[in-house]
């Protein structure tokens, strides 16, 4: 993905460690623009890439990270190396609610009196937390029981929590960042906020126009798919809002992404055809397990696609998290008129459509 001989040394390095298996050091990667590494202990993804932007003194932060101890002092050792301390930012801008992106914020605010800017379409994953969320955990078996989930499979898939630390009180939002929003941070820089739902509903990237760099958290990384669901607070056209976002970026003049997990890159083009030509398969291979059954639940249809394991030993976390990413598929080719969903008793069923609609532009060319 990247041609690494081509990139400077700081660049090489965060490359080179990510293929060691190891969290890179903080480094600067533009004046006045740091990459911190925040670790995320016991977890695949290994670290988050919070990005700092520092001048006269004061600084500005994008997704913080995980919250532990581990966590923070890796940050605040990420922050003394830029020449601030948690005490000197001034504020926090978050990608998305998720809690490896989002858990140090409400701790950088108290640290700080730093404000806390999201897009107005995450508030509800600062506020709807699911952890000791009595009505969520109702609405998340509801959701697997609709989705043809057995009472077993309810009792085992709904409130797995993929071992994460205990989290910290949901915090607010001080300050909502719409779509085009020119955000001045400390070191004169300004940066525009680009609305990118899909990973979740209010997922923003920030545009870097003078270098033309896009911080994209985790709409785009590369090489991982980021996981597209239809969940429990995310909306059933979050595949296909995912898609239309990829376009989005696909227009602006980006040379290269500095993403929210592993390590930066360019050759935007090829990244976002690539996943452009993921979901085209994926939508396909959906299409090919109903094509025979004639009418099946999202879950019959999920324990047929391919996964990186076999669907009998996808357990917990895993398994609902690719329940989600399966009805995303599903609602996005119900939405292309290529399926059609009934409702009964209790269980949403799915099937091809005797009379497909006319797909879009986009379709007809492959690109979903």
């Amino acid at each position: 993905m990247t041609d690494l001989e081509q990139l400077s040394p700081s660049w090489q390095a965060q490359f080179q460690a990510w293929q060691q298996r190891k969290v890179p050091a903080t480094a600067e990667i533009a004046p006045g623009l740091w990459s911190v590494p925040v670790p995320i202990p016991r977890h695949p993804l290994r670290y988050v890439l919070s990005y700092v932007f520092v001048g006269a003194g004061r600084a500005a932060v994008v997704d913080p990270g995980w919250p532990t101890e581990e966590s923070w002092r890796a940050l605040c050792a990420g922050l003394t190396k830029a020449g601030v301390g948690p005490e000197r930012i001034d504020g926090v801008l978050l990608t998305h609610g998720h809690h490896d992106h989002r858990g140090l914020a409400g701790r950088l605010r108290r640290a700080s009196g730093a404000w806390i800017g999201v897009h107005p379409e995450e508030v509800r994953f600062l506020q709807d937390d699911p952890v000791g969320n009595a009505d969520f955990a109702r609405r998340r078996e509801d959701w697997m029981r609709q989705a043809g989930a057995s009472e077993d499979a309810v009792t085992e898939v709904a409130h797995s929590s993929h071992g994460l630390p205990k989290m910290p009180a949901p915090v607010t939002a001080d300050r909502m960042v719409t779509d085009g929003e020119v955000i001045e941070v400390p070191g004169g820089r300004h940066v525009v906020a680009l609305w990118t739902p899909g990973h979740s509903p209010g997922h923003l990237c920030f545009h870097l126009p003078e270098e033309d760099w896009l911080i994209s958290g985790d709409h785009i990384l590369p090489r991982i798919s980021p996981n597209i669901s239809a969940f429990v607070n995310q909306p059933t056209s979050a595949l296909t809002d995912f898609l239309q976002a990829l376009d989005r970026v696909e227009r602006l003049p980006v040379k290269r992404v500095l993403p929210g997990h592993e390590f930066a890159f360019d050759r935007v083009d090829r990244r976002l055809g690539q996943l452009h030509e993921h979901h085209r398969q994926r939508l396909g291979e959906v299409k090919q397990v109903l094509e025979p059954k004639g009418r099946c639940s999202a879950w019959e249809v999920a324990a047929q696609l391919s996964w990186a394991r076999p669907w009998g030993q996808i357990h917990g976390f895993q398994k609902r998290a690719a329940l989600g990413e399966t009805l995303s598929h599903l609602h996005h080719l119900e939405a292309t008129g290529e399926l059609i969903s009934r409702l009964r008793s209790g269980v949403r069923t799915w099937q091809l459509s005797p009379e497909p609609a006319m797909v879009s532009r986009a379709e007809r060319s492959g690109r979903v």
